[in-house]
């Protein structure tokens, strides 16, 4: 006799797992689809000049510099340019990309906000032009395809 399958769950098997229109990806996603992961922190950033646009805003392309303190998984020079988007104002929309950004991290708890300078970052990259890598993740929610770490 076969079992029966929840409806939603059906449909989430068939068009693939998001939520509320986002894309999920899952750390086994992540690790199986990237070229390459590392641990690295934030060195410097420039514009590109690669744009995306989203709805009615334009996001812009940064390139940012990571030192590499550790490789995971593939080999990478020592330092890696990583081509992602930034917001120049608030996203304007619910839903809106999860976009990363590699410098200070700032933590809320609460009432309380702790500053977290030279922070480092788990990331899962695919090789993209020349000796640029980009996330894993769709370019509209790059912040999947990076986890904060952080220690005292």
């Amino acid at each position: 006799m076969l079992t029966p399958i929840c409806p939603v769950a059906a449909i989430v098997l068939l068009l693939g797992a998001t939520v509320d229109g986002i894309p999920v990806m899952d750390y086994d996603d992540l690790q199986s689809k990237a070229d390459v992961i590392i641990i690295a922190r934030f060195h410097s950033k420039k514009n590109s000049e690669k744009t995306l646009k989203y709805r009615d805003q334009e996001l812009q392309g940064v390139e940012s510099s990571l030192d590499v303190l550790a490789c995971v998984k593939g080999a990478t020079p020592n330092r890696v340019r990583v081509l992602h988007y930034v917001s120049s104002g608030p996203i304007k929309f619910e839903n809106g990309p999860a976009l990363v950004d590699f410098e200070d991290q700032l933590l809320r708890f609460g009432k309380h906000k702790i500053k977290i300078t030279d922070p480092r970052f788990l990331v899962f990259l695919n090789k993209a032009d020349g000796d640029l890598y980009r996330p894993v993740s769709d370019p509209l929610y790059s912040a999947m395809s990076v986890k904060f770490l952080f220690s005292r």
